[in-house]
Parts: C-alpha cells; structure tokens; sequence
C-alpha cells in the first residue's frame, strides 16, 4: 500500500472531521427530537431512535479517523 501525501493527508483529515461533526450534530438533533417527541407528545419516535446511534456510532468514527490522520 502507498503512503498518503501531504495534500490527501489534509483531504481525509478534512473530510472525515466535516462528515463526523455533520453526523453528530443530526444525532444530537435526533436526540432532542426524540425526547420531545416522547415527553411533550407522547409519541415514541422510531426513525429518531434509528438515527441517533447509527449516526452517534459514525460520527464518533470519523472523528477518531480525522484525529488520527
């Protein structure tokens, strides 16, 4: 396998940091929406309670992927 240069060293830590903070923000959001949804509706919120740990999961990922780039 060859070695990254600089500038694709700098593209995946950029990519994978933007993707990472974009799927932790939907996950908190989801979050939020499901706790609303639960509390004020009294509705359980099944797509909210799909997305926040798959996009919790992959946004921790590719955070931990930019940190070590």
């Amino acid at each position: 396998m060859r070695r990254l240069t600089e500038r694709q060293k700098w593209a995946k830590f950029w990519f994978c940091l933007v993707l990472g903070v974009a799927l932790l923000t939907v996950a908190g959001w989801a979050a939020i929406w499901f706790v609303w949804g639960v509390y004020v509706m009294h509705v359980f919120g099944v797509m909210e309670a799909v997305i926040t740990p798959i996009a919790l999961l992959f946004g921790i990922t590719f955070t931990d992927i930019a940190r070590k780039a």
